[in-house]
């Protein structure tokens, strides 16, 4: 069982863990101790930064899409899930008997 603390990607995901958790309460906590001005000041830069990065992501999404149509158009337009792509339905062909079969395609017995 020790071995598996040897390993990178463990110490990988405890430190990414950690930087999740510490990092946004660290921010905050200088936030606190700066002075009044400069404390609306960080604030607004947080909002207006988070705003900038979640249009720059929104602008980002619709290039792909875009580049998706282009790339591969489809009569109901591109793909959403992978599920997309067995809903169309093929026709089974069978073979039919001479009862079956269309009044054009029965062979004449007489």
């Amino acid at each position: 069982m020790s071995w598996i603390f040897s390993e990178e990607w463990l110490w990988i995901i405890i430190l990414s863990f950690i930087a999740i958790l510490v990092g946004p309460l660290l921010i905050i906590w200088f936030i606190l101790i700066l002075p009044g001005e400069l404390k609306i000041l960080a604030t607004i830069l947080i909002v207006v930064g988070w705003g900038v990065v979640a249009g720059y992501k929104d602008w980002l999404q619709a290039r792909r899409k875009e580049e998706e149509q282009k790339l591969a158009p489809t009569e109901r337009g591109p793909m959403k899930s992978g599920a997309d792509m067995f809903s169309v339905a093929i026709p089974l062909q069978r073979k039919h008997t001479e009862e079956e079969k269309p009044p054009e395609e029965q062979e004449d017995n007489n």
